[in-house]
């Protein structure tokens, strides 16, 4: 009864997860696979142009949130195949895994010039605007509406994607709008034209480009 009470806890948990992938990520393989390989190429390029994070020598937030989505796909055999095929992006996780004894370099809170956003920043930025960016907003319009599920076309129309409407996501963008209505004005401006350079500007409302 033991061993019973096991295998059904394990097979109830597993058709959870699998329910749960389909309600946040929906089933576009391909989408995912596109995406995968493109943050593994731009890690790689930037670890090979001698930066060990994606900011430079200083890890930040923005490394520790990738590491937490990459270190679970280096644990599914699956999606890990793919990461096999970009070693220095494997190397990466596991760096992140265990820092260390790494000393990085002082931080800085000076807003740096504009234009002078790390090429691997730009990089993700112009990935997100194919993908996150036109999500978030179909996502945000499909949770005003009512409706249960969310229509939206990716990489530049190459990729219709529908999944259902993910109330998270749309907190999360609440977060975004909150975090950029509180930037200064020296902050805002370098804020607003990386994004605007990069295609990602749209997800913070028309409003945005009023205050460039």
């Amino acid at each position: 009864p033991h061993a019973e009470a096991i295998d059904q806890t394990l097979n109830a948990f597993a058709e959870r997860q699998v329910k749960r992938r389909k309600r946040i990520v929906g089933n576009d393989w391909p989408i995912l696979e596109r995406t995968l390989r493109r943050v593994c190429e731009i890690i790689t390029e930037n670890v090979k142009n001698g930066n060990p994070f994606i900011f430079g020598l200083r890890p930040t937030v923005a490394d520790f949130g990738l590491f937490g989505q990459l270190r679970q796909i280096t644990t599914d055999p699956f999606p890990a195949q793919i990461m096999y095929e970009y070693p220095v992006a494997w190397a990466y996780v596991w760096k992140m895994d265990d820092l260390s004894g790494y000393e990085p370099p002082p931080d800085t809170i000076t807003t740096p010039a504009i234009g002078g956003a790390p090429l691997a920043v730009q990089q993700l930025l112009k990935l997100a605007a194919k993908t996150y960016v036109p999500f978030m907003r179909a996502n945000s319009e499909a949770l005003r509406s009512g409706k249960p599920e969310v229509e939206v076309d990716l990489f530049d129309g190459e990729f219709p994607h529908k999944q259902a409407a993910f109330k998270y996501q749309g907190w999360c963008l609440e977060q975004l709008m909150e975090k950029y209505q509180k930037l200064k004005v020296q902050d805002l401006k370098y804020v607003n034209e990386t994004l605007r350079d990069n295609g990602c500007l749209s997800l913070f409302s028309p409003e945005a480009n009023a205050k460039l």
